[in-house]
């Protein structure tokens, strides 16, 4: 089988939706929360380590909370600024 020289992006499609849609189209597919039946997955940094704490995706787990340290570290500054 000859496949498609761009994938399609599945995005927050349940695990045995994505795998079907994988197993019935000629071309590669590429998972944005769509479990692993996909032939790839996808997850956009700012979802991974926590960088818009109002919005995270349902499929996305934060694997880090870099929202907290920035303004930790930005508040640090500020003291230290402040002479």
């Amino acid at each position: 089988m000859k496949l498609a020289p761009w994938p399609g992006v599945l995005e927050s499609v349940v695990a045995d939706v994505a795998a079907e849609i994988t197993r019935c189209v000629n071309r590669s597919t590429i998972g944005i929360g769509a479990c692993p039946g996909t032939d790839g997955q996808v997850l956009v940094t700012p979802d991974l380590v926590g960088g818009f704490p109002w919005f995270r995706p349902p499929f996305a787990k934060a694997r880090a909370d870099i929202t907290a340290e920035i303004t930790r570290a930005t508040g640090g500054y500020v003291v230290d600024c402040r002479c």
